[in-house]
């Protein structure tokens, strides 16, 4: 989307159905105690029985918390997920080279190369894109632990039709892309992650109802390109 005016926009608003995002929030929000009380049981029985409990028995508890606080997270990225599928948009004048920067920060990363050059103002949601970008830079990873995940550049700039786009590229990047490939496909591209998928699975979805374009290649290079057209 460009401006106010839905000029050189081809999404439509699609505001999704309040029942299913009704739905999806009671579903979160009552799965919440339960997962909060195995997790404060689990560690109250490991306080409780500080060196009365066999080595087995603390392991199994320390997995039954860790598995708990896991799904406590997947819950919050399937509510997450549904506000982005469903929640209104709130649409006004944004400069997204703040959301970037936003982003970029609380992500802790910081990019051999970043150019964000001038101020660019595009039609957006402020709260869906910071979301976009902030499950982008924090869950942007290959399925190899050989890619150092600091290694990447970042350029805004202005594509052809005079319209903001970003460019991320990732140097030596260790599998091959040849194909234009979506953030969804990206996302289960190897990984075993569910909650990876999941953020990065709403990105795109989001990224969707804002009217943005975005893929993943390598091409014939070894560098992977992301790039968003707003």
């Amino acid at each position: 989307m460009k401006d106010s005016e839905g000029n050189h926009s081809q999404a439509s608003e699609i505001a999704g159905s309040p029942f299913h995002y009704d739905l999806t929030r009671r579903i979160t929000h009552d799965l919440k105690a339960p997962i909060r009380q195995i997790i404060q049981l689990t560690d109250m029985l490991i306080e409780d029985n500080e060196g009365g409990l066999d080595e087995e028995s603390v392991q199994t508890l320390n997995m039954m918390r860790e598995r708990a606080d896991k799904m406590g997270h997947l819950v919050e990225a399937l509510r997450s997920l549904s506000n982005s599928f469903c929640r209104p948009l709130e649409m006004q004048n944004v400069v997204i080279n703040d959301i970037l920067a936003d982003a970029l920060n609380d992500s802790n990363l910081q990019p051999e190369s970043l150019d964000l050059g001038e101020p660019m103002e595009i039609w957006t949601d402020r709260e869906v894109s910071s979301r976009v970008f902030n499950n982008i830079f924090q869950n942007f990873l290959p399925p190899s632990e050989e890619w150092d995940r600091a290694r990447f550049l970042l350029k805004l700039h202005k594509n052809p039709e005079n319209d903001p786009a970003l460019e991320i590229q990732i140097p030596d990047y260790p599998h091959e892309i040849k194909e234009k490939i979506g953030l969804v496909d990206y996302a289960a591209h190897g990984r075993q992650d569910l909650m990876q998928i999941l953020l990065l699975a709403e990105s795109a979805e989001a990224a969707n109802r804002l009217g943005w374009k975005v893929f993943l290649h390598t091409g014939n290079k070894k560098d992977l390109l992301l790039n968003v057209y707003f």
